[in-house]
């Protein structure tokens, strides 16, 4: 028995693969075997490679690669369950000698059923041609050298990236070069909105100058993360979380003690400006909150107290801590936890990493939700633990088990599991907004750069 089911995508590049067909045959399980029989030629050796997804998750075993002669070949991938839910993502590279490499990206649009003892056969169009590259590093003498263990990466306003293994910053916007070597282990890199970089090390939070910030009166927490815009500064650690006013009343930390065996955690901070400066906290405790900076300040407000308040309680004595949980109207108490956000100032909307998808949010000048939160179709049972988001770009994520993918407002997911290949387990993601929209990913291998057009979005 066979079925044929066509799949019709909007391909950027003009060229389906007509002679690649994906069949499906059965018994208990099922096999996808891509046929390559119709490819682009060229000289060099040409590469296949296949991941498979039931839903946003990924199979293991993957990827399923097949050496391609003058662009014939095939790669199979055997006992796939039966299932109505598949989807393929297809990866051909193709080296035409010199360092030079070609990768073209495809990926099926519809679900795909595996049923046994039926074959289904499916013609998968090319997406997109897509340049993806490791960036080069140097030391302070100009000298190339080999940088692996990248743990971190942080973007500035005008188009410079940052990358951090846990001994030296490296700094550039094509290539990279040794830029600071704090005398702490670095955790990671973040940005305050007016002062450039901040690198969170095992003994608290150091400047581009390689200058500590601010004072934490005994030994320094070993930071995680931080922000901050104007004077505020806001960080958290493994078990405290708190902030300062520096150039302001006072150059000391506010250190906010979570108990080291109450388990409670902050999970995520990012700091916006919808038009006063805020700061967004997501815990695993009370939830995710934004609130004015003000309450750091320990001299009038002791925050944790007022998290733990009833919330009846805390919404009336203070109506400025926006508790996702106690907004019934725009989140709830039924929506999955928030882990991650990230602002996008030109629409004024918060995205919103879950534990069961991504969502986006309309937000009011004060930092406050303007209207009801809205799940991204196709982004259901994605563990999103960041997103990264600018006004021209599409947004991005990384899942809990260290996957990347973008997303588009119609709910088209683009799952992008070959960047691993290049990088190793990805660590980090940020994306360059200045002359195009380029995806810098981290992994133990180093930096790769993805130019792809599906990242704008406008297109």
């Amino acid at each position: 028995m066979k079925k044929y089911i066509l799949l019709t995508v909007a391909a950027i590049a003009a060229l389906v693969l007509s002679g690649c067909v994906l069949g499906v045959n059965g018994g208990d399980g099922g096999t996808l075997s891509l046929n390559f029989s119709a490819a682009p030629k060229a000289p060099g050796d040409h590469v296949a490679r296949v991941w498979v997804y039931a839903g946003n998750s990924l199979l293991p075993g993957g990827p399923h690669s097949a050496a391609l002669v003058d662009g014939r070949g095939a790669v199979t991938v055997d006992g796939i369950p039966a299932g109505g839910n598949y989807r393929v993502v297809v990866l051909t590279s193709y080296d035409f000698g010199d360092g030079y490499i070609e990768h073209q990206y495809a990926a099926s649009s519809k679900p795909i059923a595996v049923t046994a003892g039926v074959e289904s056969v499916v013609e998968i169009p090319y997406l997109e041609w897509v340049d993806i590259y490791m960036t080069e590093f140097y030391d302070m003498y100009e000298n190339p050298i080999t940088v692996t263990g990248i743990k971190s990466l942080a973007m500035d306003y005008y188009g410079s990236s940052y990358a951090a293994t846990s001994t030296t910053v490296y700094e550039g916007s094509g290539s990279y070069w040794e830029y600071v070597n704090p005398p702490s282990s670095i955790n990671s890199l973040s940005m305050h909105e007016n002062y450039g970089l901040l690198v969170n090390t095992a003994g608290g939070i150091y400047n581009s100058s390689n200058n500590p910030v601010g004072n934490w009166g005994d030994a320094a927490p070993s930071v995680l993360q931080s922000g901050g815009d104007w004077i505020n500064y806001i960080y958290r650690a493994a078990t405290e979380f708190g902030g300062g006013q520096f150039g302001g009343e006072s150059d000391y930390w506010n250190r906010i003690d979570l108990g080291a065996s109450s388990g409670r955690r902050v999970l995520d901070i990012h700091v916006f400006n919808p038009e006063v400066s805020v700061a967004f906290v997501a815990t695993n405790f009370v939830g995710a909150f934004i609130m004015p900076f003000d309450y750091l300040n320990p001299a009038e407000y002791d925050l944790l107290d007022i998290l733990l308040l009833d919330p009846n309680q805390r919404m009336v004595l203070y109506p400025d801590i926006f508790m996702f949980a106690d907004d019934t109207d725009n989140w709830g108490a039924n929506k999955p936890s928030v882990q991650t956000a990230r602002y996008d100032n030109y629409y004024g909307q918060l995205y919103l990493g879950t534990a069961n998808g991504l969502y986006v949010v309309p937000v009011y000048w004060d930092g406050s939700l303007e209207g009801p939160a809205a799940l991204i179709p196709g982004t259901e049972g994605l563990n999103i633990i960041k997103v990264y988001k600018t006004s021209n770009s599409n947004p991005v994520f990384i899942t809990r088990d260290g996957l990347v993918g973008m997303v588009k407002p119609d709910g088209t997911v683009y799952h992008l599991p070959f960047i691993s290949q290049f990088t190793g387990p990805i660590r980090d993601i940020v994306i360059e907004d200045i002359e195009g929209i380029v995806l810098i990913a981290a992994g133990d291998k180093g930096v790769a750069k993805l130019y792809a057009s599906f990242f704008n979005a406008y297109f």
